[in-house]
């Protein structure tokens, strides 16, 4: 009898309202699991790299996560490059049922309303993806998903809304009774504020958080049906691709919220 082992996995802090939306929904209907957290931060930031180098360190990452002694029950990939870039090579070393993948398009499920425009905020790599579909306009942000990768949880809040109030300047003023998928991960820190920026131009972030824990809780109530479960939760652990010491110190600094454990050891 043990716990269903889940892995929350992005380039960076990205996934962790996913990895919190995902515990949420999990303990709401009493069911015990063991959720680790895995950031690429050797990798990070996925969204300026080329296809090839996305499919070489997909390749790695998969190949070796499906080696594992102990291997996770269900991937959670909370990243919207690696969903789209990487979906394929996942499935080649982990079976479909034990993954779950975000993809952008995924949030639009959300809209009743279809007549107003959408846009994608997202990676240049994820905007790329996209680039013949007409149906939405594409707003590539790289510089916003590395300030908020390195400067988000350090800054004060006079710093985030100077900073965010320039980028809305330069990127969003323009548009206006909208809906703007945040189509990278990192965004959802970044959602609330959006959310009470500008309220006359009337847009509306949405995003595929919910979905994904929906998602994963349909997996592992799948899985429970024919394995026995630990009734108990324990505590999940954080690791990194990197040990560097920035990165280690700003991830132990930040976890606390989530209760997560922060490991020496690298998983991959």
């Amino acid at each position: 009898m043990r716990n269903i082992k889940i892995l929350v996995f992005d380039s960076g802090q990205g996934g962790l309202p996913y990895f919190q939306a995902i515990k949420t929904v999990l303990s709401s209907h009493n069911i015990a699991v063991t959720i680790d957290y895995l950031a690429d931060n050797a990798a990070f930031p996925y969204g300026t790299k080329t296809n090839q180098e996305l499919q070489e360190r997909f390749h790695y990452i998969a190949s070796t996560l499906s080696q594992l002694e102990d291997p996770y029950d269900l991937l959670i990939v909370a990243c919207n490059t690696a969903s789209l870039h990487g979906s394929s090579i996942f499935t080649q070393y982990i079976s479909t049922k034990n993954v779950v993948f975000t993809t952008p398009t995924l949030a639009l499920s959300s809209i009743e309303n279809r007549t107003q425009e959408v846009f994608l905020l997202a990676t240049s790599a994820t905007c790329r993806f996209y680039n013949q579909d007409t149906t939405m306009g594409l707003i590539a942000a790289d510089p916003l998903v590395a300030w908020i990768e390195e400067h988000w949880d350090s800054s004060t809040e006079k710093i985030r809304l100077a900073y965010l109030e320039s980028f809305w300047l330069h990127h969003l003023a323009s548009i206006k009774n909208s809906f703007i998928i945040l189509g990278c991960t990192h965004f959802l820190h970044i959602k609330d504020h959006l959310e009470r920026m500008h309220p006359e131009q009337n847009i509306q972030f949405i995003d595929t958080r919910d979905y994904v824990a929906n998602e994963t809780l349909n997996r592992v109530i799948a899985q429970k049906s024919h394995q026995s479960i630990s009734k108990k939760s324990t505590i999940g652990t954080l690791f990194l691709t990197s040990d560097n010491k920035h990165d280690r110190e700003h991830y132990i600094s930040i976890i606390g919220e989530y209760h997560l454990e922060f490991s020496t050891k690298k998983l991959i």
